[in-house]
């Protein structure tokens, strides 16, 4: 009887030979532009259909909560509580450039990676805050269920839902970022690492309206952690 060992976090590993054979079975799914633009329509079709998004509305008008501005130098933050559902919430921070001239600053999404404080994390907020000060506005949040103050239990976190909730969270920031009469809306970018560089990947591929996407720590064909 043969037996297996796994490590903790190395289930989902392959070798780079498995990943190379990964790559070329999805090259060979298109070979021009109309071949993956087909393709590409029918991956996005898929995603919306598994992560339930095909069943929510295209945009809820739900109540968004603003504290004051704290200003700093060269920038300013403003928490934010935003309803995505009836009674569900997102829950993030807005930073703003000290500049915001109309129609002229780039808006980015950044959902978090696996950390102790969720968006509140020093590093996220090292990352926005330098967005802000380059004269972009930028959009941290929580994901579902996880960080000091989730607004379910964070057993949550590990459920089919949780994925669903942050797709949908990205989707409403972009509803509500695109608002913003400084928003430049061809130039609205999406980054995050580990966790939140799977997002990145997954609502870039089902939302046109981001214009550039930067998976960090994520994007492997040998490694689906």
């Amino acid at each position: 009887t043969p037996s297996y060992s796994v490590s903790k976090f190395t289930h989902a590993r392959r070798s780079p030979s498995e990943g190379k054979a990964i790559l070329d079975y999805l090259g060979a799914k298109y070979n021009d532009q109309a071949s993956w633009e087909e393709r590409k329509a029918i991956l996005r079709s898929d995603m919306r259909h598994y992560s339930g998004l095909d069943k929510m509305a295209a945009h809820f008008d739900g109540q968004v909560l603003l504290s004051k501005k704290r200003n700093y130098k060269e920038y300013s933050v403003q928490n934010m509580a935003m309803e995505i559902l009836p009674g569900l919430y997102c829950f993030g921070a807005i930073y703003w450039p000290a500049k915001t001239p109309k129609g002229a600053c780039p808006l980015i999404i950044n959902p978090h990676g696996h950390n102790d404080f969720g968006h509140g994390q020093d590093a996220e907020q090292l990352r926005c805050a330098m967005e802000a000060r380059m004269g972009c506005i930028a959009i941290s949040y929580s994901m579902f269920c996880y960080g000091p103050t989730p607004q379910f239990a964070d057993a949550y976190h590990k459920t089919g839902v949780a994925q669903s909730y942050n797709l949908l969270c990205a989707e409403r920031l972009l509803d509500f970022g695109l608002t913003f009469k400084e928003v430049d809306h061809s130039r609205v970018g999406i980054s995050g690492y580990s966790g939140g560089g799977s997002q990145t990947m997954f609502i870039t591929a089902m939302d046109d309206r981001i214009t550039l996407a930067v998976p960090v720590v994520m994007m492997s064909s040998f490694f689906a952690g």
